[in-house]
């Protein structure tokens, strides 16, 4: 299905048949395109809250579709991390084991870095700062 979208988004598809559905993902694209920038504006005038953790933190995500390396990335930095005697942990989106795909994650994740503590919650500043509480 993803292939199938990206080929028409890439005009690998084309045609008559076509047009409707590139005009439906327009329409869709300009939507997200309009509330990522609504986002950006309530955050810039501290109408939404930023919140901080008191320790660095490396983002990896923000990329929609699975299947795109984000995983595979997360455990060579954090092998990176470990190399230099720094401790990382992991903050994985939802629960854990509540989809496939999230315990499919968290499941290679233990397996890599049996070491290393995968969190995962709803909120996930509060599910750091709890853990910074306990193992700072």
């Amino acid at each position: 299905m993803k292939e199938f979208f990206y080929k028409i988004a890439t005009d690998q598809i084309s045609g008559v048949s076509t047009t409707p559905l590139k005009a439906i993902l327009w329409v869709l694209s300009q939507m997200y395109g309009c509330s990522v920038r609504l986002m950006i504006y309530l955050y810039q005038h501290n109408i939404l809250k930023r919140h901080r953790l008191p320790k660095p933190v490396i983002s990896v995500g923000n990329i929609v579709l699975g299947g795109v390396g984000k995983t595979p990335l997360v455990i060579y930095i954090a092998e990176k991390l470990m190399a230099e005697n720094i401790k990382p942990a992991i903050l994985l989106r939802g629960y854990m084991g509540g989809s496939q795909r999230e315990s499919d994650e968290a499941t290679m994740l233990k397996e890599r870095l049996p070491t290393v503590p995968i969190l995962a919650g709803a909120n996930r500043f509060k599910t750091a700062s709890e853990f910074l509480k306990n193992h700072s």
